[in-house]
């Protein structure tokens, strides 16, 4: 029982290490990661997944880019939707989700484009929606002291007591 606390323990912890290492060393490069919340760009990006974007100049994307982008409306949204049409001349793009069957109502300027898709993690978003929740805080809090208690009990108490066994033998 106590290997496989141990073993659950690390992987926690190596899983915590990876998110960090992804969020933020990828966030210092200008890279980022959004949740997908609609349908519009299946079956490649499922709703609950997250894509990973890299920032890159306007001329460099190509028709058939999955680009993720600021929309001009009032509520300014971030959407994840594909390339269909690029005018260099007049510098727009024109998008489309995968499973819509109409372009966007609006062309995507330069300066809205927040980045080019580079991958994507099926369900991995509703692991990050749960942990920025109150409840996932706090579990996340729970865990860590929790990891923190069996680690100074096992470390220190029976440590302790193995000790005190090999002297009385």
């Amino acid at each position: 029982m106590t290997k496989l606390i141990n073993q659950l323990g690390s992987l926690l912890v190596l899983a915590l290490a990876l998110l960090t290492f992804f969020f933020f060393i990828g966030r210092t490069q200008g890279r980022g990661a959004f949740i997908v919340l609609s349908g519009s760009m299946e079956p490649a990006y499922p709703v609950g997944g997250v894509v990973f974007t890299k920032p890159l100049n306007f001329s460099e994307l190509t028709v058939g880019d999955a680009i993720t982008f600021r929309s001009q409306g009032k509520d300014n949204k971030v959407v994840t939707h594909r390339i269909i049409e690029i005018n260099q001349q007049e510098g727009f793009a024109r998008t489309q989700g995968d499973a819509n069957k109409v372009p966007d109502g609006q062309v995507v300027l330069p300066k809205d484009i927040i980045g080019k898709v580079t991958s994507g993690v099926p369900y991995l978003g509703y692991g990050l929606v749960f942990l920025q929740s109150h409840l996932g805080k706090w579990l996340m809090l729970m865990i860590v002291i929790s990891s923190l208690i069996i680690y100074v009990i096992r470390r220190f108490i029976l440590t302790k007591k193995s000790t005190i066994t090999e002297v009385k033998v």
